[in-house]
């Protein structure tokens, strides 16, 4: 495989990457913000996929440590656009 077919299939993942965050992130932050200007809404509740993590065999309910910082995931999206 030569380098230019390399750089193809990561700006490729980076689109499908940045399109699932767009949609999971940032689609929740819209909903949250539309809630807040629900005057009668007495309740939100939100499920959430925080608990998969795919590299484990079975999954707790908790949040797993991780390498990365949403913020910094955020803005790398952002820039690539």
């Amino acid at each position: 495989m030569n380098l230019n077919m390399i750089k193809i299939r990561a700006n490729n993942l980076f689109i499908i990457f940045r399109q699932q965050l767009k949609t999971n992130v940032m689609g929740t932050k819209a909903i949250i913000n539309l809630c807040r200007e629900l005057k009668k809404l007495d309740v939100f509740i939100y499920v959430s996929t925080t608990y998969s993590n795919p590299l484990e065999m079975v999954t707790e309910e908790k949040v797993y440590d991780s390498t990365a910082y949403a913020l910094d995931i955020l803005d790398s999206a952002e820039y690539s656009k």
